[in-house]
């Protein structure tokens, strides 16, 4: 409570009670990142996010992921996969595919902020799968570049991971129906 009332997003009325700060009811800064309290936005942001640290992390996996990392690795992407034919959610296992390679680069700082972008994941891959998207976005090819993925890996080729890892991240923004302008500026 203190760190938080310190950060301005609590405040304390002595005798009355602790309450959130009017400023900070529009997100809550975790490791100097603000999450806005526009989900748009906020999915576009986190898109945006991780399409610059991603592609960085798979290559530091790459060179750093043990042999336990990888079999978490092609365990989560299975995972997808099967839950994917099945029509099942494929959120929980997606999520921990990219946590597990963020894992495997072993850079407790870029694993904590994927961890911290776990809820904005979340929000990304329901409106990749709402009923508004009726093409869900893990269809077969992109599903694939997972596997191909924890494959560079496992061959410690980092130059090879990075695209297919920045390609999947422009899949996602596709889908979620951003113009070929968008994706321009990705570039």
């Amino acid at each position: 409570i203190k760190i938080l009332t310190a950060n301005g997003i609590l405040y304390i009325k002595r005798g009355v009670g602790t309450f959130v700060a009017e400023e900070a009811k529009g997100g809550v800064p975790l490791y100097g990142i603000f999450f806005t309290r526009d989900k748009q936005q906020m999915i576009m942001e986190s898109l945006e996010t991780r399409r610059i640290i991603e592609p960085e992390i798979v290559m530091l996996a790459a060179r750093r992921a043990e042999k336990e990392d990888i079999e978490e690795m092609y365990n989560q992407a299975e995972q997808c996969r099967k839950r994917l034919l099945n029509g099942e959610e494929v959120y929980e296992n997606d999520r921990g595919f990219h946590i597990a390679v963020a894992k495997a680069a072993h850079n407790d700082i870029l694993y904590g902020i994927m961890t911290n972008l776990e809820f904005t994941l979340e929000e990304a891959q329901m409106a990749l799968t709402s009923e508004k998207n009726s093409k869900m976005v893990f269809d077969r090819e992109i599903m694939e570049m997972h596997f191909e993925i924890v494959r560079f890996i496992e061959e410690e080729d980092a130059v090879g991971a990075s695209p297919v890892m920045r390609h999947l991240l422009n899949s996602h923004y596709i889908y979620l129906g951003c113009g070929k302008n968008k994706l321009e500026e990705w570039k």
